[in-house]
C-alpha cells in the first residue's frame, strides 16, 4: 500500500518571497493531507482527496489572500500551483485525472462575436 500520508509543499516563489521579506524561513509552508482512509482506486476517493489537497492549499496560501486584484491573482495561483504539485506528487491514476477534469471545467470560457 502506499504511504499513509503525504507532505505536501505548498506556496509558490511569491509566497516565499513574501515571506521572506516577513521575517519568516525559506521554506514554504507545508502541510501534511492524510488518504489512508480513502480507496484512492475508485472517483470517490479520488474525489475526496481532491477536496482535501485543495483545502489545505487553500488554508496554506492564505497568506496570500485579500481584496486587492493583485493579492487575489497571486492567492489564486498559489492554490492552483499547489493543488497541482500535490496531485502530481501522489501521483495516482484516479487523483489525476480528476485533476484534469475539474480543471477543464473551471478552464477559460470563450466567447466568440457573431457577425
Amino acid at each position: 500500500m502506499n504511504r499513509l500520508t503525504t507532505l505536501i509543499l505548498f506556496g509558490s516563489l511569491t509566497l516565499t518571497q513574501q515571506l521572506a521579506l516577513a521575517g519568516a524561513p525559506q521554506d514554504p509552508p507545508t502541510m501534511t493531507v492524510r488518504y489512508a482512509d480513502l480507496d484512492l482506486t475508485k472517483p470517490a476517493g479520488a474525489k475526496a482527496l481532491y477536496v482535501r489537497v485543495t483545502q489545505a492549499a487553500r488554508d496554506v496560501c492564505s497568506p496570500l489572500d485579500g481584496r486587492d486584484v493583485a493579492r487575489a491573482s497571486r492567492y489564486k495561483a498559489c492554490v492552483q500551483k499547489s493543488t497541482s504539485d500535490a496531485v502530481t506528487k501522489i501521483d495516482r491514476p484516479q487523483l489525476t485525472a480528476y485533476a484534469k477534469e475539474i480543471a477543464g471545467a473551471h478552464g477559460p470560457v470563450m466567447q466568440v462575436a457573431r457577425d
